[in-house]
């Protein structure tokens, strides 16, 4: 379940022309959260004490909760490729679909 929406959140959101370039800074991404981890976690949890891990705790809370309304930002504000290869811009908000 995870990988899918890691895959969603990776490939469905960029441009079919620049997959490549969005992995790279996808993977850039994760991988800066692997080295900057073990710094964070030791430095609030073992410097900190209880208030280092209640720290810890609410950047966990925060982080994940932000998650789902960025990717639903950014699912609307992003071209969409129709099935016979059109781009469409998303509306803006406000707009009169109607004419």
């Amino acid at each position: 379940m995870a990988l899918r929406r890691r895959l969603g959140i990776s490939f469905g959101l960029a441009p079919a022309d620049d997959q490549g370039r969005y992995q790279g800074a996808y993977g850039m991404g994760y991988e800066l959260g692997k080295m900057l981890a073990p710094v964070v976690v030791t430095t609030l949890a073992l410097g900190w004490g209880v208030p280092g891990w209640l720290v810890l705790g609410a950047l966990f809370l925060l982080l994940g909760a932000l998650v789902p309304p960025v990717v639903r930002w950014a699912g609307r504000t992003r071209p969409r490729v129709t099935g016979a290869g059109l781009v469409t811009r998303p509306a803006k908000r406000g707009a009169d679909l109607a004419g």
